[in-house]
């Protein structure tokens, strides 16, 4: 009876030593689980696009481990998350918490709570026990970049222009990363170019909508069907410091010949613009944005310069011309025996006076009236397009011209200034 007693003990007590065991393993293999690297995506590539989206490309050197686990940017757009483990591609992951609130694996995310570590780790089931490179791939948003300009007119036939670009960074900081600007806006599917700068601001706030990934991640951002409107690449090469924040390069600074121009558009009413043509003599086009512009160390106004292909000019309008004065005046008459048919007389003058110490020339286009007939010019138009008359009229210091022109018409227009279509 001893015996047996004896032996049900024994019995009991290696059964309890298997149990702690087993405890001991379980709790070991759970905390190797929860020491399972936190590997940090910082990306070494961006082709960055001035509506607020990049796309990333980044790798990263892992170890051997069953689980793999990729701290990413937290504007990461999911469904553009493209995984290449070794020479595999993932098919197969999801977005999960950290599983521990310090790692010390090295190239990885260190000293960091839990707390401090946003919701942004993809993970996904490794076949792989060798040390190896993770390819990334995705579009983020917070990341944007503009073109600005700093003109300092010389004369009236050269300028140095400094051509600036902005990056905007709002995600994170980055060291050695090649960058790529791709000039042009991004523009939803169905949507003009045209309209969607007029909404650039709107556009950025879309972009930052947040959609519902998984039922532990719930603000990871979207991005709508949208579309490329892509002029040019900009190829920086290597940026040793991305920092958070506004980051500046200057992608030119050099001195280019420009054509110093007088125009007097008659439906701006009684002031000529003064307008630099600018001929972009460098390799690379410029892209639309502001011109701030001085001249003789005085800040002259801003503009806004046009995309401007290599070899071609672009035009910078840097204020009114206060030596040179201008009216426009339309006398009308009725003729009574006309009637119902053109019966209205108008006469039109236009006035330029010159009251600078320089000879000048100058651009005259004036609006064309739609019903006009009977014509009868003065000085004959340079050019005359569908909507408009073009003079080009040189006037001497302290002198001045007048351009006059006649029509009939069955209305009539006494607004000098208003364009009538």
């Amino acid at each position: 009876m001893e015996s047996k007693v004896h032996h049900w003990s024994e019995l009991r007590v290696g059964v309890a030593f298997l149990c702690i065991c087993s405890l001991f393993i379980a709790g070991f293999v759970k905390a190797e689980e929860r020491k399972s690297p936190v590997y940090e995506s910082n990306p070494k590539e961006l082709i960055i696009y001035e509506g607020n989206l990049a796309y990333a490309k980044d790798e990263i050197q892992v170890y051997s481990t069953d689980w793999i686990q990729v701290s990413t940017p937290k504007t990461l757009i999911t469904r553009t998350l493209n995984i290449i483990d070794g020479k595999k591609k993932i098919g197969k992951f999801y977005f999960t918490h950290p599983e521990s609130p310090e790692v010390s694996v090295p190239g990885v995310i260190r000293g960091r709570t839990q707390a401090q570590l946003t919701p942004r780790i993809v993970k996904w089931e490794s076949k792989s026990k060798a040390s190896r490179k993770v390819f990334f791939r995705y579009l983020l948003t917070g990341i944007s970049w503009s073109p600005s300009y700093t003109m300092d007119i010389l004369d009236d036939n050269r300028a140095k222009l400094r051509y600036n670009v902005a990056i905007f960074n709002n995600v994170l900081s980055l060291s050695k990363v090649k960058v790529k600007l791709v000039s042009g806006m991004i523009g939803k599917v169905q949507e003009s170019h045209g309209v969607y700068r007029r909404k650039m601001r709107a556009s950025q706030r879309e972009l930052g909508e947040y959609d519902t990934i998984s039922s532990s991640i719930s603000s990871l951002p979207s991005l709508e069907a949208a579309r490329i409107n892509a002029y040019y690449v900009y190829d920086l090469d290597q940026i040793k410091t991305l920092d958070r924040g506004t980051n500046y390069v200057v992608l030119l600074d050099e001195e280019l010949k420009v054509e110093k121009e007088f125009v007097w558009m008659t439906s701006t009413g009684e002031k000529v613009d003064v307008i630099y043509t600018v001929k972009n003599s460098s390799n690379q086009p410029f892209a639309s944005g502001i011109v701030d512009t001085y001249e003789k160390g005085i800040y002259m106004g801003s503009d806004t310069m046009e995309w401007t292909p290599s070899g071609s000019k672009g035009h910078v309008t840097i204020g009114g011309s206060v030596d040179i004065k201008v009216k426009k005046s339309v006398n009308i008459t009725e003729i009574p025996e006309k009637q119902n048919n053109d019966e209205y007389h108008h006469e039109v003058e236009l006035k330029i006076e010159n009251f600078s110490e320089k000879d000048i020339k100058i651009k005259v286009i004036d609006s064309r009236y739609s019903d006009c007939v009977d014509i009868a010019f003065s000085i004959k138009p340079k050019e005359e397009k569908a909507q408009t008359y073009m003079w080009e009229i040189v006037i001497k210091s302290g002198g001045s011209k007048i351009i006059k022109y006649d029509f009939y018409s069955d209305n009539t227009y006494y607004k000098p200034y208003q364009v009538y279509r």
